[in-house]
Formats: structure tokens, sequence, C-alpha cells
């Protein structure tokens, strides 16, 4: 009798120890999780520039469609950035911004302010919730490079 109450005793013990251990580790393990998510994202620094797309009226010349299509500094405008979850950034004179972020593909949104000299409107909703283009983070990779195509005004009528 008194073997059987001690063994009932003992593995009550070694099951709270056991319990103990297994919770041990998987605070651990959650811990780790959480570290490595936060040192996943990587510093980056992005040059973001921009062309127009021609919007009717008359036929252009070869020197505007020329201009048109010149890349030219995306200067300080707020972008917002789509990878599970969205990151805001603002780019400075020389259409830069440094940012923390994770490998993968973000779809860029320009925000609520007029970008540089562009066809951008942001009175236009639809133009608001536009992707200009994407920018892909490589794992181990600092410096990036980025040219967006502005569009016509999908809020105004077409120009003949």
């Amino acid at each position: 009798m008194k073997s059987r109450i001690g063994n009932q005793y003992f593995s009550k013990i070694l099951i709270r120890k056991i319990k103990g251990i297994l919770t041990g580790k998987l605070c651990l393990f959650l811990l780790l999780l959480m570290v490595h998510g936060a040192f996943s994202q990587q510093k980056v620094k992005v040059h973001v520039q921009f062309t127009n797309a021609y919007c009717g009226g008359a036929r252009p010349s070869q020197e505007v469609l020329d201009r048109l299509n010149r890349a030219k500094d995306l200067e300080h405008t707020q972008l917002r950035l789509i990878y599970k979850g969205e990151t805001k950034v603002k780019t400075n004179e020389f259409g830069h911004f440094k940012a923390r972020l994770r490998p993968g593909t973000y779809h860029i949104y320009i925000g609520n302010e007029k970008a540089s000299d562009s066809n951008f409107d942001p009175t236009c909703a639809k133009m608001l919730e536009m992707s200009f283009g994407e920018l892909v983070i490589e794992k181990g990779k600092d410096f990036y490079e980025v040219t967006i195509k502005i569009g016509c005004n999908p809020c105004l009528p077409p120009r003949p």
C-alpha cells in the first residue's frame, strides 16, 4: 500500500516537473521567434524615381515624350509600402528614404499629397488606391533603386 501511494506521489511530482519544463521551453521558443522576427528586418536605403504617362491632347513632340519618359526623383513624397502590413515612408529632396524592411515584395502606393511634378492627383480616390510599382527587398541587400510610372488621372475624362 505504501509503495502504491509513493508511486502516485512520485508520478504527480514527475508530471508537474515535465509540465514546468515544457512550459519553460515553449516560452523560450516563443521568445526566440519574436526576437527572430524583430531581427529579420534590415536597414535599407531606397532611391525612388518616377516617369509620367502622356495623357492626351495634341500629338506630343518627341521632345515632350522624352521629357515624360525621363526618370525624375520623387521628392518629399509620402509612400505606403504594402507587404504583410503597411509601412509609411517619406522621400527626401533627392527621392531617397531609409527604412527597416523585411525581405519580400512591397507594393508602392503614393500618400495623399501632391507628388513632385507628377501626374498624381491626391484628390482622386482611385489614384490613392492604385499601386504604382513594386519594391523587391532581398536578404542582405541594402540599397535599391525603383522607378514608378504614374499614369493619367482616372478621375478626369480622357483628353481627345
